[in-house]
């Protein structure tokens, strides 16, 4: 059985913030030991969704141990990961690799996993706007791949870390991606996400093995609202 293992790299997207992370395979052996809390989210998956999302919550399980938590972690109404009071998470995974980080500090936190290769021209037009097209129009395509990965990857996880700041659903126009190097950097879009919000955003990105992981934290200093899975 594959068991989750401690990824100082992806740790290393949230410095100077303190967080967890572990990673594993996808392995259907894991499903025994999802937690009874967890167990309520399998009835309507296959078995390979059932083996990923055992994988992931086995991931997540350990970054929460890592920090001296014993708990589950199961699945809300909406489908994000419910994680334990005081703690913050995020969960990604992709073509049989899964990926959790946690956290106790006061932030919001959001990770993903992209397959480069895998972003399609419909993903593009899908979720580009116009800022990002214009950045790149001149570059190669091997380059523009992982640029364009990159953007998917840093959207998705600002809007983990931001679900749990106000849990609802955002479009990929809310945000405009900037890439430098591993920095990553966030503007308003359509302006529905307030900008004091957007630019407490900070993240970083990865790539190893053809993914490409980017990390996301959210200061909700002075935000004054509160955190759905700290109620």
């Amino acid at each position: 059985m594959t068991e989750p293992t401690r990824d100082n790299l992806t740790e290393a997207l949230f410095a100077p913030l303190a967080v967890r992370a572990y990673s594993a395979t996808v392995d259907a052996a894991l499903i025994d030991g999802l937690r009874i809390e967890e167990m309520p989210a399998l009835a309507p998956m296959g078995l390979n969704r059932r083996a990923e999302f055992a994988t992931a919550r086995a991931c997540a399980r350990a970054a929460l141990a890592d920090l001296g938590v014993d708990a589950a972690v199961p699945k809300r109404d909406g489908g994000s990961p419910a994680w334990p009071t005081g703690m913050a998470g995020s969960i990604s995974h992709s073509r049989g690799y899964c990926v959790a980080v946690a956290s106790g500090a006061r932030h919001l936190i959001g990770v993903d996993v992209e397959e480069i290769g895998r972003i399609s021209a419909g993903v593009e037009r899908r979720i580009l706007v116009d800022p990002e097209r214009a950045a790149l129009s001149d570059l190669d395509s091997d380059v523009r791949q992982l640029q364009l990965a990159t953007i998917f990857a840093a959207k998705e996880a600002f809007y983990k870390a931001h679900y749990e700041f106000e849990a609802r659903y955002l479009g990929f126009d809310v945000i405009a991606v900037s890439i430098d190097g591993p920095h990553v950097s966030f503007a308003p879009g359509s302006g529905d996400v307030k900008s004091e919000v957007i630019g407490q955003a900070v993240g970083r990105s990865r790539v190893e093995h053809g993914r490409v992981i980017v990390g996301v934290s959210i200061d909700p200093g002075g935000l004054a609202v509160p955190l759905p899975s700290r109620a």
